[in-house]
């Protein structure tokens, strides 16, 4: 069998597999210590006889601190219901089992060392050397695993070559492969939901775009700025697609369910190479009222880039929604020189304009209207609740 057809067959097979989920997926947490005595290797002592859970957690991870990154993930699991309750929902995608696995590997060597990442069998390992150079507060841990946990419940099917580029690394603010940028993105998206530093940062990077460079000789920068990205561009980053499915979650109560639900319906093995803007035309076709908030939410986050053909796919017979009057309103709005001088601050302050215009200011009998455009007249107002916070990072 010619090697070409051996793997793809193999791929097919690995993704048939991975889709046979049981009915109900667990969570479980596990610590991997490097410096356990050498007989609790032996198979019939199962590692797993350090499965952290409520009751031996503090015992266990005692010596690390209640400070420390895995004392603080363990402590989110089992104590923060908000958070563990979050969880549950999410891994209500795939319904696949994950084990998290903290690994304290102190005494491998540098490029041994474990960085955060998830497997195709729903394992997440994170290394405690990941945490002795910061990111042990509450809020980053849970971001952490949040962003990873994302990736277990993702069947996109990334780039073969280099999908991050020739370092194999990525940067919130680097133009990567479309599929790995959606995967990033779509992680982010959970990590935004528990570290507001995660989205200020996000901001700031989603305007300030680099693309990796092979060095035409050693020591030149590895890295150039985009100063004018194209659409394009802005879909092959991972802070911008993760800011434009947070910004239409926060527009409604129930966003962050309506995200999960249409991500769940797109990525299936039929699917499991729909991007963003495939997955926006999904969410306008399960909810049609939202298709201007969609469109708003991709125009601010991508500069206006978007041909009025793409957004066309995305809205189909919803276009008129937005098309051209909302559009044109919102980029002058966002054009405006007084916005230019914080343009990681100008999406939100934009989108944020537009769902809540200013109330008219009466005037006297006679006189000229003023004040900003009434309800009725700024396209679908849908519910809002708090999406700009804060000018900037």
């Amino acid at each position: 069998m010619p090697g070409g057809v051996r793997m793809v067959r193999l791929v097919l097979l690995a993704m048939l597999v991975a889709s046979a989920s049981p009915a109900f997926g667990a969570i479980k947490l596990v610590l991997d210590q490097e410096n356990v005595p050498w007989w609790q290797d032996l198979p019939f002592f199962h590692r797993d006889n350090r499965t952290l859970t409520p009751d031996n957690y503090k015992r266990l991870l005692g010596a690390y601190g209640p400070d420390h990154g895995f004392y603080q993930i363990a402590q989110a699991l089992f104590e923060d219901k908000a958070f563990s309750a979050y969880m549950q929902r999410q891994n209500g995608i795939r319904n696949n089992n994950v084990t998290i696995i903290l690994v304290d590997d102190d005494k491998k060597s540098e490029k041994q060392k474990v960085w955060p990442h998830a497997d195709a069998l729903g394992r997440i390992f994170i290394g405690k050397s990941y945490f002795d150079g910061g990111g042990n507060d509450p809020a980053g841990a849970r971001a952490l695993v949040a962003h990873e946990f994302g990736h277990t419940q993702d069947r996109t099917f990334p780039s073969l070559w280099k999908p991050y580029g020739p370092d194999g690394s990525h940067f919130g603010d680097e133009i990567i492969k479309p599929h790995a940028a959606f995967m990033e993105g779509w992680s982010q998206y959970n990590a935004f939901m528990w570290d507001p530093s995660e989205v200020s940062s996000a901001k700031w990077m989603a305007t300030n775009l680099r693309r990796e460079v092979k060095p035409a000789k050693k020591g030149d920068p590895a890295y150039v700025d985009v100063k004018d990205p194209d659409y394009q561009d802005y879909l092959d980053n991972e802070s911008v697609v993760g800011l434009v499915l947070f910004r239409i979650k926060l527009a409604h109560p129930d966003g962050e369910d309506r995200v999960r639900s249409v991500f769940k319906q797109t990525k299936n093995l039929l699917g499991f190479n729909t991007l963003l803007p495939g997955l926006l035309a999904h969410y306008v076709k399960s909810y049609p009222q939202d298709a201007a908030l969609v469109a708003a939410a991709l125009d601010v986050t991508t500069g206006f880039k978007a041909p009025e053909s793409e957004l066309r796919k995305i809205l189909g017979a919803h276009a008129g929604d937005y098309l051209p009057a909302v559009r044109d309103r919102l980029k002058a709005a966002f054009d405006d020189p007084k916005l230019a001088r914080i343009p990681w601050a100008r999406p939100d302050k934009v989108l944020d304009g537009w769902l809540h215009p200013t109330p008219p200011v009466p005037q006297a009998a006679g006189s000229i209207a003023g004040g900003a455009r009434g309800e009725s007249d700024a396209g679908p107002q849908p519910t809002f609740n708090g999406l700009s916070q804060a000018d900037g990072p």
